[in-house]
Formats: C-alpha cells, sequence, structure tokens
C-alpha cells in the first residue's frame, strides 16, 4: 500500500492506493487526486494531532509574548532600555533606537505578535519570524554575546511553531503546485 495525502488546500484527509494497480482501496472513499504527495514511510506511526497543536499553541503564544511586549514598551515607555555597556551590539540598539528604525520594528513585532496568537495565522507568522529569530541568534552570537542565551530560547521556541509535520506538508504541496 502507499498513502497519498490530498495536496488541495487544508483538506487532510489520506487515500490508500495499491501499488500495483493504482486502484482505490476499500479503507477510503476519497478520489486520488491529480497532484498528490507520496509518504515515503506508509506504515509510519502518525503523529498525535492534539500534542503537535497543543505544543505549537503554547510555543505561539510564548514566541508571541516578548514580540507584543516589546511593541507595548516601545509605544508606552514603560521600561528604560539599557544604557550601553561599550559593547558593538549596544552601540547598534542605540542606533536603531535614535535613528527611528525602531518605530518600524515595533510595529514589525506588533503584527507578527498578533498573528501567532490566531491559530489560523499561527504558521505562517512562525514561518515569517524564523528567519528574523536567526538574525536575532547571529546578532547574540557576535555582538552581544550576553543575549545569546535568550536568542537560544526564542528559536527553539519559535521552531515549536513551524516544525509541524502536517503544516510542513502543506506548504510543500502548494509549492509543487
Amino acid at each position: 500500500m502507499e498513502r497519498y495525502t490530498a495536496g488541495h488546500g487544508l483538506d487532510p484527509k489520506i487515500c490508500l492506493w495499491t501499488a500495483n494497480a493504482g486502484e482505490r482501496s476499500n479503507q477510503n472513499s476519497c478520489t486520488r487526486p491529480a497532484l498528490a504527495i507520496h509518504d515515503p514511510v506508509p506504515d509510519a506511526l502518525p503523529e498525535d494531532p492534539n500534542i503537535m497543536r497543543h505544543l505549537q499553541a503554547v510555543s505561539a503564544i510564548v514566541l508571541s509574548m516578548p514580540l507584543i511586549g516589546s511593541a507595548a514598551n516601545h509605544a508606552l515607555q514603560w521600561i528604560e532600555p539599557p544604557i550601553s555597556d561599550g559593547s558593538r551590539g549596544a552601540q547598534m540598539w542605540a542606533l536603531i533606537r535614535d535613528g527611528g528604525l525602531m518605530d518600524w520594528l515595533a510595529v514589525g513585532h506588533l503584527l507578527l505578535g498578533i498573528l501567532l496568537v490566531v491559530p489560523r495565522t499561527r504558521f505562517a507568522a512562525g514561518m515569517m519570524q524564523l528567519p528574523i529569530t536567526l538574525g536575532i541568534v547571529a546578532f547574540n552570537a557576535t555582538m552581544f554575546p550576553a543575549g545569546i542565551a535568550l536568542a537560544m530560547a526564542m528559536l527553539v521556541v519559535n521552531l515549536g511553531v513551524v516544525l509541524q509535520p502536517r503544516d510542513l506538508r502543506r506548504l510543500l504541496s502548494s509549492a509543487a503546485q
């Protein structure tokens, strides 16, 4: 038996086909899609979607908190930004704040934070945030080593949002069409 996943939109229907004749098995009543994704491990145990979705939801909420919090802090100025410690990273942050770029960063943080909280846009927001998070890790590793632990924690949480097999299959199937 080979297993195919329908590659159109949000339909998670699985079609089972016999390898020799391409006939539909009695276990499912779906039609074979024109563009199907072949699952290379047909007898693998399926992941528990409830646990995976719960992990994704918790990761997304944890990731959204510093994004929304930093945007709110920038607008309302609750906490004063740290004073420069002389490192290149602190100097760069001073330039970002003083040059007006932080206004745009705060808008981006707020939008991505909100998109992470909304279940329908959670995966897409996590994918948009991933290169930003990788940049944060690189920035801290090279210019502000004191922040590397938090940057790595952010990367782990971001990966918890995007490493969802079902969402990744959907993404790859829509890219193939």
